[in-house]
């Protein structure tokens, strides 16, 4: 991968509860950034790809055959561009970017948008830092993050029995202060890890 994922940015896109696959699909379809809706009114009016005239819209995507599948997805598209409803497009959250990354799949596979185009369209949201990612990928990653989260379990764990051997040893010493040696206290300490210590 030219830029690595990382596991935290992929809790960080609310995904990481997907199958390794879908992850992998949704990392290759999302930007860096949201694209802005009229950073893409100008691209698309200055690549004459979809613009706004005074009899409606115009340019090769409004003269390709849109399949009936896809014509939802373009209204939304439409919408969230042109209608003014939408601040940014969200092309770097998971639940855009599929889509528009569908959409464009789409206009490069119609001929109604080359792959230049498509790689310029991308380039408005800082491009796709994780384009290169595969499903093994992510199955490394998951597998990774699991091992850690066992690290960091037992180092917890461990923590925790040394925190309570303390305690022991304290007690020891509070339970007989004018008595207590420094070596019942420490035979506390060893034999309270001794019984515990996590294997």
């Amino acid at each position: 991968m030219s830029n690595p994922v990382t596991w935290n940015d992929i809790q960080n896109l609310g995904i990481d509860g997907k199958t390794d696959a879908e992850i992998a699909s949704i990392l290759q379809a999302v930007t860096r950034d949201a694209i802005a809706p009229q950073a893409a009114r100008t691209f698309l009016r200055e690549q004459e790809l979809w613009m706004q005239t005074k009899t409606g819209m115009s340019g090769a995507i409004e003269d390709a055959t849109i399949p009936a599948p896809m014509e939802p997805l373009f209204d939304k598209f439409w919408s969230a561009i042109y209608g003014g409803g939408a601040d940014k497009l969200g092309t770097n959250a998971a639940t855009y970017a599929v889509d528009f990354h569908t959409g464009v799949s789409g206009l490069v596979a119609l001929g109604a948008m080359t792959a230049d185009q498509a790689t310029a369209w991308y380039d408005l949201g800082g491009g796709r830092p994780w384009v290169a990612t595969v499903e093994a990928d992510v199955t490394a990653l998951r597998a990774a993050n699991t091992a850690q989260a066992a690290i960091d379990d037992a180092k917890r764990d461990k923590s925790g029995v040394v925190t309570d051997a303390a305690d022991k040893a304290s007690d020891t010493v509070q339970a007989d202060p004018v008595n207590a040696t420094a070596q019942q206290s420490i035979d506390a300490f060893t034999t309270h890890i001794n019984a515990n210590w996590p294997s």
